[in-house]
């Protein structure tokens, strides 16, 4: 069994580290305990880091999401439409990696379990879809 990453910095360092010291995953992966993937900051520091990281992902899947959307539009035109009245874009998002077969993170995953899979279940229960035609011809 691995030793804890904090217990390795501090047998690296040949001392104990302050609790107000965080341990940063510089690649981003928790998992990985290597010395050289391990940061010593404050929580501030550690807040700005991941605050940028965030905000290139933000980016990234900003750019990947109207890919998709410039697939679907030539496919269907009202697809994305349907789309952002359902789900977020962060959910579009998801949505857009699944159908493309692309790893998820835990977080992704339990987020896609938990609040994207129910709608898509929802969505595609042939019973509730007959209801909503009903009621959208008879308004019209």
């Amino acid at each position: 069994m691995e030793i804890n990453y904090r217990k390795k910095l501090e047998k690296h360092l040949k001392r104990k580290l302050k609790t107000k010291e965080i341990v940063h995953h510089i690649d981003g992966n928790s998992h990985n305990n290597k010395l050289s993937n391990l940061q010593i900051c404050t929580n501030s520091e550690h807040a700005k880091i991941h605050g940028q990281l965030k905000s290139k992902n933000v980016k990234n899947w900003k750019t990947e999401l109207n890919d998709f959307n410039a697939l679907i539009i030539n496919k269907e035109p009202k697809i994305t439409d349907l789309l952002s009245e359902f789900f977020t874009e962060k959910q579009q998002h998801i949505i857009y990696l699944r159908l493309n077969n692309k790893n998820l993170s835990k977080t992704e995953r339990e987020y896609y379990s938990r609040t994207i899979k129910p709608k898509l279940k929802a969505i595609a229960y042939s019973p509730l879809q007959r209801v909503c035609e009903q009621l959208t011809w008879t308004l019209l």
